[in-house]
């Protein structure tokens, strides 16, 4: 039997000289130590875990599995997609000098697009029934070049502006999320208005009919669960807001940008998808990672063999990108 106080030591030693050393040295050390302790302590072998480089997080669930990529048609600045695989996109000739043109897929799942008069727009969102029952498939939102989120309905764009509200709206904005608030059962949206503070931009909240500024600065926003917010601030730090508590907590991992897929199906329901901050070393961008969620401090990514500079949900587990040459992916 090994004794404690040794085993302590051994451990020490182990941890200071692993520390120092690059990655690829040191899985290869520790899979050299695991063999020797193995032959040391005999018939316990079949005990033995191996000791395997470390992953970003530890497993939550199941590990999310390398996806198939396929290029779709066309290229874009902007993405957004629906839980029923209808998808939308910004395309890259400018309108009025600093906006883009929307574009619409012309069915579920399919990868060919329509043009979709609009005001020139800088963000496009997916609509989602999980978010309100109210709200047709085929109804998405955009941000405009001046600031305000426009909601497609009835074959036109409704400005946002013209919506009765008690205090001023926070407008510009340059990112927006809507999600189910838990106190009064109606979609709230959430904006990060166009300004600099710590962090980012300043997020608001629409509550009722007022803007309530939650005083947290980030640079993107999307929604998890009916009852939280994930956030990315300007150092790729990754945050979630409770809303029913209204407090927030860090999360693990660095990310420039995030999304959840909503679908309703298990297991997929919850899968999150991230770019990270280093590049990938096949090109495209920044690397990809998904992970079986829900979003917690213990994560496990699974790294994907593609690199992008915007990664948007799909239906089930299928999440859309953008490489860096504007070309459109579609998971499967």
């Amino acid at each position: 039997m090994l004794d404690a106080s040794i085993f302590a030591r051994a451990c020490f030693y182990i941890f200071f000289i692993t520390s120092s050393l690059h990655a690829s040295m040191k899985t290869l050390f520790l899979q050299t130590l695991t063999l020797g302790l193995a032959g040391l302590l005999g018939g316990c072998a079949e005990h033995i875990i191996p000791l395997v480089e470390p992953v970003p997080h530890s497993a939550l669930r199941q590990q999310v599995q390398s996806v198939t990529w396929q290029q779709a048609s066309g290229r874009a600045v902007e993405i957004a997609a629906g839980q029923n695989g209808r998808a939308w996109v910004l395309g890259t000739a400018l309108q009025a000098g600093s906006g883009y043109p929307v574009y619409a897929s012309s069915g579920v799942g399919n990868t060919s697009w329509t043009y979709l008069p609009s005001p020139a727009a800088v963000k496009i969102f997916a609509p989602g029934k999980a978010i309100d029952s109210t709200v047709a498939p085929d109804e998405p939102w955009i941000i405009g070049t001046d600031g305000v989120p426009y909601r497609y309905s009835g074959g036109t764009w409704n400005s946002f502006s013209t919506i009765s509200q008690a205090t001023p709206p926070p407008f510009p904005i340059i990112d927006m999320a809507y999600l189910v608030d838990p106190t009064d059962a109606h979609y709230s949206l959430f904006v990060l208005r166009n300004d600099a503070v710590s962090g980012g931009h300043s997020l608001y909240q629409r509550q009722g009919n007022r803007w309530v500024n939650l005083n947290k600065g980030l640079k993107k926003i999307v929604w998890d669960t009916n009852d939280v917010l994930l956030g990315i601030d300007t150092s790729g730090t990754i945050w979630t807001y409770t809303i029913s508590t209204a407090t927030w907590s860090l999360d693990a991992g660095l990310a420039v940008d995030i999304a959840v897929n909503h679908s309703s199906t298990p297991p997929y329901a919850g899968t999150v998808g991230v770019l990270g901050v280093a590049l990938a070393s096949g090109g495209g961008g920044y690397e990809i990672f998904l992970a079986d969620g829900p979003l917690t401090s213990s994560w496990l990514w699974s790294m994907q063999p593609a690199g992008a500079i915007r990664i948007a949900e799909g239906e089930n587990a299928r999440f859309w990108i953008i490489k860096n040459d504007n070309t459109i992916w579609r998971s499967f």
